[in-house]
């Protein structure tokens, strides 16, 4: 009886021992989860493969601009290569934000020269201490407001994350601090000789480099679930 029981055990160890090793849970291979883009990244996506078809909108541009930014600092895109894939894409389209920026910059830089010549009579008709009547200073301001500041305020936000290499930050840079030299400008502490030779230099780099490209079908960067 003892004999049969010692059997008895062994067996069901042995039974154990076999249902263990072929339990599905141990035997199936785990599944791997391929990852995806969320939907802010492939909406994002999405807009940028419609913008390239249709590139006419500089507003819809730096929109884009800016939603990168949020992307990135939020850290949403699957991976770096995949940040900076779209932000190759994102530099080919800034390329109409440098040309519009140095149309803008003529603009200014003409606007602030009329002031000057309001002005210069006036300085030099009058004692050192006379500061430029309102009058001026306002009409220039509003010129200066209704015809480019807001588009290159953020054009040149968008244009300094560019390489810093690059005629695109180059053109941003001077965006960058339009407001700041047109100031200098006016009150004769800039030549403007020297500040339209600095524009005519940009603009000549810029209308000599060749704008980068890609195929239609490598604008999307976006990884949906199948």
């Amino acid at each position: 009886m003892k004999a049969y029981n010692s059997y008895a055990g062994i067996a069901l160890l042995f039974l154990s021992s076999g249902l263990v090793a072929c339990s599905p849970e141990q035997s199936r291979a785990p599944i791997k989860v391929e990852p995806v883009s969320l939907a802010k990244v492939c909406d994002f996506s999405q807009n940028l493969t419609e913008y390239a078809a249709t590139p006419d909108d500089t507003r819809t541009l730096r929109l884009l601009n800016e939603r990168w930014r949020t992307l990135v600092s939020d850290d949403l895109f699957l991976s770096e290569e995949a940040a900076q894939q779209s932000r190759k894409r994102l530099t080919v389209l800034n390329y109409q934000l440098a040309e519009e920026s140095l149309q803008l910059l003529e603009q200014t830089t003409a606007i602030a020269a009329e002031t000057f010549q309001k002005l210069e009579p006036l300085r030099q008709y009058s004692s050192g201490n006379m500061g430029s009547p309102r009058s001026v200073v306002r009409e220039l301001n509003n010129r200066l407001q209704e015809c480019c500041m807001a588009k290159l305020d953020a054009n040149a936000t968008a244009l300094v994350r560019e390489d810093k290499e690059s005629v695109l930050y180059e053109v941003g840079e001077i965006a960058y601090y339009v407001q700041r030299d047109l100031g200098h400008l006016v009150q004769g502490e800039l030549d403007f000789a020297e500040y339209r030779q600095q524009l005519a230099a940009a603009t000549e780099r810029f209308n000599s480099t060749e704008q980068p490209d890609y195929p239609p079908q490598d604008w999307a960067h976006c990884k949906r679930r199948k």
